[in-house]
């Protein structure tokens, strides 16, 4: 578990107002952040956005958003920073050249989407989908539901997935 955060509690914004870059010497607690987090980071970016390519830039503009933003002071502050960073960067990403995913996952709206893949996907617990998407827990759960009925409806049960019938 990460322990130590990324940035001193002592930066000082800027003479714009904006608050300086974070300190170089918190670094390796940064490495250490990403370490932990960049798998999942890139796997939700894939399933998000269907290309390897577009993943990999997507993360990479997530982690450094992060970086410059140095917003957290906690692991857990931490890993919401990089979540919401993500989800922008997706955002962008998903505007500047649409993609999807192959399969029924592609055919459900990328504003649906989002969050089944942080829920069913990433494992995400609903507050923290939440915070990601900017939005509140009873928008996600309506999100996540129309988002499971289109997936339901685009892919249903196939016979070897389905129940036996009674009596056979």
């Amino acid at each position: 578990m990460l322990m130590g955060v990324w940035f001193s509690s002592s930066r000082r914004p800027t003479a714009q107002g904006r608050q300086a870059p974070p300190n170089l010497a918190d670094l390796p607690a940064f490495n250490r952040l990403i370490l932990a987090h960049q798998t999942r980071l890139y796997t939700i970016a894939y399933r998000a956005l269907g290309s390897h390519p577009a993943a990999e830039v997507a993360t990479q503009a997530a982690v450094e958003s992060a970086y410059r933003q140095g917003a957290g002071h906690s692991p857990a502050q931490a890993e919401c920073a990089l979540l919401r960073s993500l989800v922008a960067a997706l955002r962008r990403a998903h505007l500047t050249v649409p993609s999807a995913p192959d399969g029924p996952l592609g055919e459900v709206p990328f504003d649906l989407r989002l969050p089944l893949i942080l829920v069913d996907v990433a494992g995400l617990n609903y507050d923290q989908a939440a915070d990601a998407l900017h939005t509140t827990l009873v928008e996600l759960i309506q999100q996540l539901a129309r988002a499971r009925r289109m997936l339901c409806r685009l892919a249903p049960l196939t016979s070897s997935l389905q129940p036996p019938a009674s009596g056979v």
